[in-house]
């Protein structure tokens, strides 16, 4: 179903659990991770590969993406590096920090920002994390690279070498900007151009989705360790691209079908909406999730209970109203500039 924006609601949707999945993912919950990290990172670059503009060169979508992605990358990063000092300076009045660990803290989350590595790695040298972020980066690199391949005579070739060579090099060295997960994170966003291409989310086939599902829950049951797309983590090799595409491709059938057949206008709406907004929630995301110890702020407050499904509703509510205020923001400041021009 398109919307009056020409969105397809399943697709938006399909992101909306999509970033869901990465908030309980990062829950460090084991069940849930072998579950969610299955198929959710598979899922954001297909759905970018679904919509990959056809009608631009690869240096107009280069910029395009950057124009797009990069923005709300270093706008986190600064709020990340502010709170980092917010916390410090508290630390020091309560005679807790020094202004040496404010420093180093501060000098910690700079260093994790400029290099773009969604995980810590210590070979050759000592790279530090800045989050979960890494997705914007390498979604700019994913798709540069995909629309690239689609202009040569062997794509699938051109992205099967580009895939091989990140993946082989980033055991020798993690390069900057998450390069590497977004040399192998190709292959998914080419999986999605290969699903647009065929209008293969468009069929009904039982067959093709007991097949698809069957690899997915295949990927399922042996995904320990998982994939971990964020560090090129494919621990069962090239059935790990088969079996996270397969899942990625299971959620959007799945999503289709219900947006198709089933009258849920709440949870449709709400999932939608996420996924519109899937960028700004995720960006607030890793903010809290560096910044924010929710086990320690419910413990202060008396609460010992139910902590996971508490923890889980502050971080979506965090999520969630965070994106509205940004909407908000977003809309003073755009109504602003009009006044401006007119």
């Amino acid at each position: 179903m398109a919307n009056a924006e020409n969105r397809l609601t399943y697709m938006d949707i399909a992101k909306g659990i999509g970033i869901v999945c990465v908030i309980v993912g990062h829950m460090n919950d084991r069940f849930i991770q072998q579950i969610v990290f299955s198929f959710h990172m598979p899922l954001f670059f297909i759905i970018s590969g679904f919509f990959l503009p056809s009608k631009i060169t690869p240096n107009e979508l280069l910029a395009k993406r950057v124009k797009q992605l990069l923005p709300p990358y270093i706008a986190t990063s600064i709020a990340i590096v502010l709170m980092s000092c917010f916390k410090n300076l508290i630390g020091i009045l309560i005679h807790r920090k020094t202004v040496l660990d404010l420093v180093r803290d501060v000098c910690k989350w700079i260093y994790a920002a400029f290099y773009g590595a969604g995980s810590n790695h210590v070979t050759p040298f000592r790279v530090i994390q800045i989050g979960a972020i890494w997705l914007l980066l390498a979604t700019i690199v994913s798709n540069y690279l995909v629309a690239k391949a689609v202009k040569t005579k062997y794509p699938t070739l051109f992205i099967v070498a580009i895939a091989l060579v990140g993946y082989y090099t980033s055991k020798i060295v993690w390069l900057p900007w998450s390069i590497q997960a977004g040399m192998t994170a190709a292959t998914f966003v080419y999986m999605g151009v290969i699903l647009k291409r065929y209008n293969c989310i468009a069929t009904e086939n039982i067959e093709h989705f007991a097949t698809t599902i069957d690899f997915w829950i295949t990927e399922i049951i042996h995904g320990w360790p998982c994939i971990g797309v964020v560090e090129n983590q494919y621990p069962n090799g090239a059935f790990d691209f088969i079996g996270g595409g397969a899942g990625a491709v299971c959620v959007i059938w799945i999503v289709k079908y219900i947006d198709e057949h089933m009258n849920m206008p709440i949870i449709s709406r709400g999932l939608s909406w996420m996924g519109r907004n899937s960028m700004e929630m995720l960006c607030l995301h890793l903010f809290e999730l560096n910044m924010i110890p929710w086990d320690k702020v419910l413990n202060f407050f008396g609460v010992k209970n139910n902590i996971f499904i508490l923890i889980f509703t502050c971080k979506m509510l965090w999520a969630v109203v965070g994106t509205v205020l940004i909407e908000k923001i977003k809309k003073h400041l755009q109504q602003k500039e009009n006044k401006c021009l007119a």
